[in-house]
């Protein structure tokens, strides 16, 4: 038997051994691997599953009064709130859990706006799909086989049933034209699942109804069409489209394309409109078809063809993908058939008459007062008198690159206009530019002691590429996309500098908190430069690192940036929302990156259209899921702490900030600042390699699914490779010791869970004004939107009521069914909102006039200006 070379044979064993100690490690003590709340997690939850929702919010209204008592004593929690830094470890403080994947069941509207519990219409309960979470796993694998089963016994006659609706299938025996009794030949397959009855007609009359209906596709069985109409004298006749009653003539030939077939028509144009405009309105609004191009035009395409195609782009879904579904037949493909690109800019043409009929801006004096238009967070920018202060995060996404012309990319033809609502430009100095010109020779020491690509202070252009990567700010609460930089050069700490004065400016009353992975970085570049004088003395800022980035940072960026320890921010901002756009752009950008620059950006414009305000229509039901987790939490904080709830009730928000800045500010402080030796560095390495271990191995519990846990277990076999390695080498040096093995890393990493009775009251007094916290935070979030919807109705929405009624009657009529439409849309957001935060105020039997001071915003919100 060939064993192989020795050396594969080590290699295989060794592999294995690796193998057999990292499930052994992994599995011989599992409690470990939860943190020191995990207990209490898995109770609070149980808590929730085990009730219904109504039994759920009358339990949290219960509590909530004597919870938010004290509360109401202590000052806003914005008062208070660390500046750069942040307070104890949440790891053991956590006890609900605010996981986006985890849902609770919460009260909705009917679809008559009556709220109710338990109870949902005929119509809504057919549309609702059965999923595992409402079924039990075995019922619901019952319903799958029982499908499966019906499908395959209705097969056969299904078949002959779409045999039958693809041909001519002629039911009836007389044609269905007025007073004919002649046997049909033809079927109109367009009329076939509209009006079935009348689809059917002999070869006189099938000419005529091809001939009154534009694309309707009629065929007898051979696929053969009817023949064309004639004249008089014997000369086929063609359809006609004049631009007005004074065109005439043969005029130019174009292609007429539907959902369900294709025709050609003559487009007459007089010398009055030769520049091809009247004959686009023409064709638009009085026959439906939308023309690729203005002058001299060969194809238009129905308006409900180039629609669905705009939904589709707007979904990720590549233009030849679209295109072979409309246009594709058996003999030619949809590029062969040269309707590719006519068909890509009629699209792209309406995407822009989208944007502007979406947003109210139908005229070129409405857009030139109201701006263009964008879809940006309610909840976040509010109305007239915002509450709460305004947060954001930014990041880069390093895939929205565009490729050079030398490598296949493409070049630039002029620009979209509507785009720059989102792509902006650096309005700021980069300073780090100018100190390089004037040959500065000091530089900041950016951060902390980890090395971070991003914040570089000049990065050069990849080769092959024009643009590097986009950077993207969001809210850090919902997580809508508000501006967009493309990057040249690497992620330089300039745009950081942008969008802190673009919060300075913009929400100076309120205050401004900005998520950044390397704000240790921007903390000292602005220090060095100057700049943060003159931000602190404005406005309120605050800077924090998101909640998974921080941990690839050293430990004073833990204590003094991470959203877990941070006071102000509550449970739910982790600033990693931007993780989740990234996660949605991944899923479309790789079509954006060979494309022209003013395609790229407008097909980014469109994804990120269409990922806010899918998230705008459910933030009121994401808001109440918040809320009602957070009740929860209290709920079990208090059924945790029992006697000792006192203690809870005297505590005050401002004292347990000073006391948690102090606690920080004394774990920076006792970080040893010499250089580690070579031993200690090794046990620090791995220290890392297990944290890393121990994070991919929980997220491998949570059923990340097949693509992401092939991923991860082939990133936790390579650490667990270098892990051994590590401890093999660390074991080397101290020969007499016993050798250090990964069960006593994870033990001295993982706190051990501590009984309730042993517990840490001061964690769970910290843990109950952090949900104090999100509750201040998401009534803001509901009065905001509230205002912000009724800002509009005053403000944008009269205007454009305004600038309308000077047009014709025709036009006016229609912007005014279109503002009626969207109006409505926002109304009813607002009700929701509204009816949210009557229901929030029930269930924390709060009146509004004696929960004012922490519930609104008070004339002067912010006192501290700066803590480090």
């Amino acid at each position: 038997m060939n064993h192989g070379h020795p050396s594969q044979q080590n290699f295989y064993s060794s592999s294995s051994t690796i193998n057999k100690r990292k499930h052994r490690d992994l599995s011989s003590d599992s409690s470990d691997l939860s943190d020191a709340d995990s207990e209490l997690q898995r109770e609070a939850w149980a808590f929730v599953e085990q009730q219904q929702s109504a039994s759920v919010l009358r339990a949290a209204a219960n509590v909530s009064p004597t919870v938010t008592q004290t509360a109401l004593s202590s000052p806003n929690p914005w008062e208070n709130a660390d500046n750069y830094v942040a307070d104890s470890d949440d790891e053991a403080e956590s006890v609900g859990s605010n996981n986006e994947s985890e849902s609770i069941d919460v009260e909705f509207p009917d679809m008559y706006g009556v709220w109710t519990e338990g109870h949902e219409t005929d119509f809504t309960s057919f549309l609702r799909f059965p999923t595992s979470k409402q079924v039990s796993p075995k019922l619901w694998k019952k319903q799958r086989e029982k499908w499966f089963a019906d499908t395959e016994a209705v097969l056969p006659l299904l078949i002959i049933a779409v045999a039958c609706l693809e041909t001519v299938d002629i039911a009836s025996s007389c044609c269905a034209a007025p007073n004919c009794s002649l046997v049909p030949s033809f079927k109109c397959y367009t009329c076939a699942v509209t009006v079935p009855s009348l689809s059917h007609f002999c070869s006189t009359h099938a000419s005529g109804h091809w001939w009154d209906n534009h694309c309707h596709r009629v065929q007898d069985r051979l696929d053969r069409s009817p023949a064309p109409l004639t004249t008089p004298s014997g000369r086929t006749r063609s359809k006609k489209i004049r631009c007005c009653e004074a065109a005439r003539g043969t005029g130019r030939r174009v292609l007429l394309h539907s959902l369900t077939g294709h025709e050609p028509a003559q487009l007459v144009t007089c010398p009055n409109h030769a520049n091809g405009h009247e004959m686009c309105v023409v064709l638009l609004r009085d026959y439906g078809f939308f023309p690729s191009r203005v002058h001299n035009t060969d194809h238009a395409f129905s308006f409900q063809l180039v629609s669905l195609g705009l939904k589709l782009r707007s979904l990720g879904v590549a233009f030849q993908v679209s295109a072979e579904a409309f246009f594709g037949t058996d003999h030619k493909d949809a590029r062969d058939a040269g309707l590719y690109q006519p068909y890509m800019d009629a699209v792209r043409q309406l995407a822009v008459i989208k944007h502007h009929t979406h947003h109210g801006t139908v005229t070129p004096e409405l857009a030139e007062e109201l701006g263009i238009g964008q879809t940006v967070c309610p909840a976040c920018i509010g109305g007239d008198e915002p509450s709460g202060p305004a947060a954001f995060t930014m990041d880069g996404f390093e895939s929205a690159n565009k490729k050079s012309t030398e490598r296949g990319g493409g070049g630039s033809h002029g620009s979209f206009e509507f785009t720059s609502v989102y792509f902006k430009e650096p309005a700021v100095q980069d300073v780090v530019a100018e100190a390089k010109a004037a040959k500065q020779t000091s530089r900041p020491k950016l951060g902390c002691d980890a090395q971070h690509k991003a914040g570089g202070v000049g990065g050069l252009k990849s080769v092959g590429k024009d643009i590097d990567m986009i950077i993207h700010v969001d809210c850090a609460a919902h997580s809508l996309v508000h501006r967009v930089y493309d990057v040249k050069g690497g992620e330089r700490l300039v745009y950081a500098d942008d969008v802190i004065n673009w919060g300075k400016e913009t929400f100076k009353s309120r205050g401004f908190v900005l998520g950044y992975d390397v704000a240790c970085k921007e903390l000292s570049h602005l220090d060095f430069y100057g700049l943060l004088q003159s931000i602190i003395s404005t406005i309120l800022f605050i800077l924090f690192i998101p909640a998974m980035h921080v941990y690839a940072h050293g430990k004073d960026c833990l204590s003094l940036f991470s959203p877990r320890f941070l006071m102000g921010l509550g449970l739910t901002m982790d600033g990693e929302g931007h993780e989740r756009v990234n996660s949605w752009l991944s899923r479309i950008i790789g079509l954006t990156q060979r494309e022209t620059f003013e395609n790229r950006r407008m097909d980014i414009v469109l994804f990120l259209e269409f990922y806010n305000w899918s998230k705008i229509r459910r933030l009121v039901s994401w808001t109440q899921e918040k809320l009602l987790a957070t009740f929860a939490g209290l709920a079990e904080v208090k059924a945790t702490l029992g006697h000792q709830w006192w203690k809870v009730e005297q505590a005050q928000y401002d004292v347990v900030v000073t006391a948690m800045t102090t606690l920080r500010q004394q774990l920076v402080e006792r970080q040893n600042k010499d250089v580690p030796s070579t031993k200690e560095d090794l046990r620090l390495q791995i220290d890392q390699l297990a944290r890393s271990i121990l994070s991919m191995d929980k997220h491998l519990s949570r059923a990340p699914g097949t693509k992401m846990s092939k991923r991860l277990n082939g990133a936790l076999n390579s650490t667990f490779l270098e892990l051994y390695k590590k401890l093999d080498e660390l074991n080397a040096m101290e020969p007499g010791n016993p050798p250090l093995t990964f069960a006593q890393v994870k033990a001295g990493l993982t706190p051990a869970a501590v009984e309730s009775s042993q517990s840490d009251v001061d964690s769970f007094v910290r843990l109950y004004f952090r949900y104090c916290e999100d509750l201040f935070h998401h009534q803001n979030y509901l009065k905001n939107m509230v205002g912000f919807y009724e800002r509009r109705e005053m403000e944008h929405w009269r205007v454009v009521k305004e600038k309308v009624g000077v047009c014709d009657s025709r036009s006016k009529e229609a912007f005014m069914g279109l503002r009626r439409r969207r109006m409505e849309v926002e109304r009813e957001h607002s009700r929701l909102a509204k009816e949210a935060l009557n229901i929030l105020t029930l269930m924390g039997n709060m009146p509004p006039c004696t929960s004012r001071s922490i519930w609104v915003k008070s004339e002067r919100p912010f006192s501290r200006k700066t803590q480090c």
